[in-house]
């Protein structure tokens, strides 16, 4: 008997005096003076139904082009909300129509940014300059950081931004003055500066926030001190981070050009990277006169990386694990090369 009592009894319990959290950004948060609200509500449409009531039209015209996150995940307006519940209305970036639509990407203003900052690390490696490499990678694993903070903020997500920036020049100062042991010292610092961020700021004490934050500053201390330590401690230098340039570029010009051009018969996006990722690798170590095979090893293995760093990176500015996410960045063509390159090092030291 009160295993059949119990669901309907809860159920009840929930829709009377229902309080969730409503969480508000950019023009709601200004029209309702605040981004956190107690709204009372049963599911997650009463609860955006009743915030529109007491804000009145303006509200309800950007909630209408908005979409809808409850407790991180995309929600429909059903949903069932109770105390403890949050219920996160954000704004879409551009474009959309419909209370629960998808918001449109900005075409191609990515892909300039990733070729942009590819183009700055390529003259940084002809500089033949240790200053200039490491200069060149702070200021684009910085970028890519922000970007990844500003965009998942969008979604109701607060990044500690600064300690995932602060990771880059930590990383370059720990690979120039230790070696190889500054690569592991580098993701060491990391996790603790985005753990002692969290003492100083409310927003990044929460534990997703803190995981999330503790995952990319580690991607973003590994891959600086991968990408110094590359240059560095081999005698191929130059050449050895020449491949890698090569793999990343060529490899998100293909796999960007494939997803444009929409699905194609014969393959989609992410093969062609993973396949434009193995042929380039196994071509730049020929024409620079590296080790094929093992060179062939190393594409495989960047292969896997630019996908499943796309993958993350979408998980992390959308909370929708996806291979093209909806929402992305400025810098969203660069989620798969920061994972390469996190992994870049260790790959070298163990193959070469």
């Amino acid at each position: 008997m009160r295993a059949g009592i119990a669901p309907w009894f809860t159920d009840l319990v929930r829709y009377i005096g229902a309080m969730a959290t409503l969480r508000l950004f950019a023009g709601l948060r200004d029209l309702a003076g605040s981004s956190r609200l107690e709204v009372e509500g049963a599911t997650v449409g009463e609860v955006v139904d009743r915030a529109a009531e007491r804000f009145g039209p303006k509200f309800v015209e950007i909630v209408e082009r908005s979409r809808i996150w409850l407790n991180g995940d995309e929600a429909r307006p059903t949903d069932p909300v109770g105390p403890g519940d949050e219920v996160a209305v954000i704004p879409p970036v551009s474009g959309g129509a419909g209370s629960f639509a998808p918001v449109e990407r900005g075409v191609g203003v990515e892909s300039v940014a990733a070729l942009v900052a590819a183009g700055a690390l390529v003259v940084a490696n002809l500089s033949q300059s240790p200053a200039v490499w490491a200069a060149t990678l702070v200021g684009v694993a910085g970028a890519w950081a922000a970007d990844v903070a500003v965009s998942s903020s969008r979604w109701g997500r607060d990044l500690p931004a600064t300690p995932m920036i602060l990771a880059a020049p930590v990383a370059v100062i720990l690979a120039h003055l230790l070696g190889p042991i500054g690569f592991g010292l580098a993701v060491a610092a990391a996790v603790i500066l985005v753990l002692s961020w969290g003492v100083l700021s409310d927003s990044a004490r929460l534990l997703p926030a803190l995981a999330a934050g503790v995952t990319l500053g580690v991607m973003v201390g590994a891959a600086t001190a991968s990408l110094v330590l590359a240059r560095t401690a081999f005698v191929p230098g130059g050449r050895a981070v020449g491949v890698f340039l090569a793999v990343t570029i060529l490899a998100g010009v293909a796999g960007a050009i494939t997803d444009r051009l929409g699905h194609l018969t014969f393959s989609e996006p992410f093969t062609v990277t993973a396949l434009v990722a193995v042929s380039a690798s196994v071509a730049a170590a020929a024409a620079w006169d590296l080790d094929v095979v093992t060179f062939l090893v190393l594409g495989l293995i960047l292969a896997i990386a630019l996908v499943a760093g796309r993958g993350f990176g979408s998980m992390v500015r959308s909370g929708t694990v996806s291979l093209t996410p909806e929402v992305g960045g400025a810098f969203v063509g660069l989620d798969g090369a920061l994972l390469a390159a996190a992994v870049y090092f260790p790959l070298l030291r163990f193959l070469v």
